[in-house]
């Protein structure tokens, strides 16, 4: 299907839908069968467009309800559905994100808002990455003179104290702050995400839908954060924090340090 695909090239301003192969080897192998593509290596993370699967392989509409089955969202951003004779199973395994290269342009029958995704998550609507918790601020707080509430997601982290072993440092390696404004900040390590982020990682910065949020939680899930320098020798804690600091797990790095590295050193 689709010899000679140029989708996504700069050369070619077609507006198309991708999909991103998963990192399960079992997966790959479906993916790689699915395709039929002999002289084509399909490899995890590795964008792939509609255009090589049949039009009826795709779900293209998906409609998200409250818990009394009031619809508050149906978007075009769906999941490949592929489904044959012989691969009925398929189906479960290429379940996957669709990201839209046109900015998603989301039918919402309703506006979505920040309760909406309050309930959702409470209700455990809301699919979100391993590890992985939430938690509301249960205050408000002062955010350029006005009241934002907050919900966050994190993924907390355990390391051990140097010299102290028995005890341990708990801290968050990855936020995802979404505030009431429908606005999403990343962390990193408590540092604010300021680096560009590579073309095949799909972070929504204003939250229009589910799927958005979803798509980012996953994605910054993906990202890989740098090591920091692991081994530290004396004369480097000696020198200072004028080209060094420790970051809040303890770790000590450049200062600067971008704290993402390319999926392509993983």
């Amino acid at each position: 299907i689709a010899p000679g695909c140029t989708s996504g090239y700069d050369s070619n301003k077609e507006k198309v839908h991708f999909f991103y192969v998963p990192k399960d080897e079992n997966m790959i192998k479906l993916w790689q069968s699915a395709l039929k593509r002999k002289d084509f290596i399909v490899k995890a993370k590795q964008p792939v467009c509609e255009k090589h699967f049949l039009h009826t392989d795709i779900l293209w509409n998906r409609t998200i309800c409250d818990d009394k089955g009031h619809i508050l969202e149906e978007t075009e951003k769906t999941q490949i559905n592929i489904q044959k004779e012989n691969e009925s199973k398929i189906e479960d395994v290429l379940n996957t994100e669709v990201s839209n290269i046109d900015n998603g342009e989301n039918k919402n029958l309703t506006s979505l808002s920040f309760n909406d995704i309050i309930n959702i998550v409470d209700n455990k609507h809301l699919h979100i990455p391993p590890q992985w918790t939430y938690t509301t601020s249960t205050t408000y707080m002062k955010h350029f003179n006005k009241n934002i509430k907050l919900l966050i997601f994190y993924l907390p982290m355990v390391s051990t104290i140097k010299n102290y072993e028995d005890k341990c440092n708990i801290y968050l390696q990855k936020e995802v702050i979404l505030k009431e404004n429908m606005l999403l900040e990343i962390n990193i390590l408590k540092q604010p995400i300021i680096i560009d982020i590579p073309f095949d990682v799909q972070i929504h910065n204003i939250i229009e839908s589910v799927e958005q949020l979803k798509e980012t939680l996953f994605s910054v899930n993906n990202l890989n954060v740098c090591l920091g320098a692991v081994n530290v020798t004396n004369e480097i804690e000696e020198i200072g924090y004028d080209l060094a600091y420790k970051d809040i797990s303890g770790t000590w790095r450049h200062k600067k340090c971008t704290l993402i590295i390319s999926h392509l050193l993983k």
